[in-house]
């Protein structure tokens, strides 16, 4: 007698158009941050490092928040249970 093969549904999470919008948003805050990060060479002063490392800080922040709501926002049912395979 052959076996019945066992199929898995995934949960397919659809995003509005504004909540796609809200990913772009935070690759650019990502994106800025990283620039920024990027382009501290040491060269000026304690102050304007210190500003560029806030600024850059602030702006993950900021993309922290915003996929923190998109995430709640497609995750209605309160679930915790998110499983993520990374490669």
């Amino acid at each position: 007698m052959a076996k019945a093969k066992q199929v898995t549904t995934e949960k397919q999470i659809v995003l509005t158009k504004e909540q796609y919008k809200i990913l772009f948003k935070v690759r650019s805050l990502l994106d800025a941050s990283s620039d920024a990060l990027n382009n501290i060479d040491g060269d000026g002063n304690l102050f304007d490092i210190g500003k560029q490392v806030g600024d850059a800080c602030g702006d993950i922040i900021s993309a922290y928040n915003e996929l923190g709501e998109l995430i709640d926002q497609t995750n209605p049912n309160d679930e915790d249970e998110w499983e993520f395979e990374i490669n």
